[in-house]
């Protein structure tokens, strides 16, 4: 992760900026002699340790650019929190989600800030959620850190994974309608299959996934040449162009200020628990400038699956909870609208996508292909999608 990030992240937990940078292992190249940073920051400058009172030299940004933080601990002296950078990697997310060893690692590390002077009465404490709420994320986060690098690449290059996510990234896409002056939260980006698309024709993404093991993936996907119809990678992980945090959706870690002009989450509210839904619209209207745009996948609770629950079949649930699979949630399409605008967002349109791509073969992809647009926008696609399509705006 590059010095900037520090401009705009804040503690999870109580919101407070900025945190404090220790512990440092950096990987550092030459400096850039002709470089325009993607993102410049705006309040505080993290390569010096200190808020920006007025223009920062640009032989400073060059040589902040050229350094890379690979390992470290980030403190927030309002709530006494530490978080872990770990394989260049903020892992911003609070107490209750972090593993037993994570936390033993930073109890181990002295408390890099000097505590005197502040009032403990102003600390707050960390919110601790709901037994149920708790168990399904820490479910789903065991479920996401399971796959391994080559399970992954074997799955992505599957020609019916490329042909459902194709379909799924010409959706968002179009929503979206990404610029070169975009700054973009992906939030739940997974493996990158958007992230890295978009990141080439936008200003700078910053991609937040609640597995620590999909980022560290995510990362060496970029880096093996790894491409499909719609996804060319980099060569190497482009850390100038893209910000990659472990996060919860319902704790965002940025400064109150921060805000994005798109967002996109796809495939990531059908995985949380119904009250943690509202506080994660929440925290995504938060940070989206007025008129930015939010375009979401989630899980369709289509026709198929309720003509099986209402036949009594197994393999029909409209929500689940388990060990081998996670939570999920599928949604009709009036819950899916109501939870937008009951977080204010204005919704353009919903839709269903996905048709027909379960059914897809290598001989009629084309065919399905055909069908899926012509189907899309009209009123059946949200009785036959395997998922819902939301474009929303502030």
């Amino acid at each position: 992760m590059k010095y900037n990030i520090l401009d705009f992240i804040a503690c999870p937990s109580c919101k407070h900026f900025p945190l404090k940078l220790h512990e440092t292992k950096i990987c550092e190249e030459d400096a850039i002699s002709s470089f325009d940073p993607p993102y410049k920051c705006e309040r505080y400058c993290g390569y010096r340790g200190e808020k920006i009172t007025n223009v920062v030299a640009a032989t400073i940004c060059k040589e902040c650019y050229s350094k890379t933080i690979e390992d470290g601990i980030l403190f927030c002296k309002n709530c006494n929190t530490s978080y872990q950078i770990k394989c260049g990697i903020a892992k911003l997310i609070t107490d209750v989600l972090k593993s037993e060893d994570e936390l033993q690692y930073l109890k181990s590390r002295k408390n890099p800030v000097k505590t005197e002077g502040i009032d403990k009465k102003t600390k707050r404490k960390i919110e601790i959620e709901e037994d149920f709420i708790l168990k399904a994320k820490k479910t789903e986060m065991d479920v996401r850190n399971r796959p391994m690098n080559g399970e992954v690449v074997e799955n992505l290059s599957s020609k019916k994974h490329q042909f459902m996510k194709q379909i799924e990234f010409k959706a968002v896409d179009e929503c979206l309608d990404i610029r070169k002056d975009d700054l973009v939260l992906d939030a739940g980006c997974g493996y990158g299959v958007h992230t890295l698309p978009i990141s080439q024709r936008c200003k700078y993404v910053i991609a937040t996934d609640f597995a620590f093991n999909t980022l560290k993936i995510f990362k060496t996907l970029s880096n093996n040449e790894f491409s499909t119809v719609y996804l060319t990678s980099y060569e190497t992980f482009p850390e100038a162009k893209i910000c990659l945090i472990q996060a919860d959706i319902c704790h965002l870690p940025f400064r109150k200020d921060f805000q994005f002009s798109k967002v996109l989450s796809t495939q990531v509210i059908s995985h949380i628990p119904l009250d943690e839904k509202i506080n994660a619209m929440g925290e995504i209207y938060n940070y989206l400038r007025k008129n930015g745009i939010f375009v979401l996948t989630v899980g369709n609770d289509f026709l198929f699956w309720r003509l099986l629950r209402i036949l009594k079949l197994r393999n029909a649930p409209k929500k689940k909870l388990s060990g081998d699979d996670g939570y999920f949630y599928k949604f009709k399409k009036s819950e899916f609208k109501n939870i937008l605008m009951m977080s204010g967002f204005s919704v353009k349109e919903i839709y269903g996508i996905q048709i027909f791509g379960y059914m897809s073969t290598d001989k009629n992809q084309p065919f399905l292909n055909f069908l899926e647009r012509k189907i899309q926008h009209t009123i059946f696609s949200t009785s036959l999608g395997n998922l819902l399509l939301a474009k929303g705006t502030k």
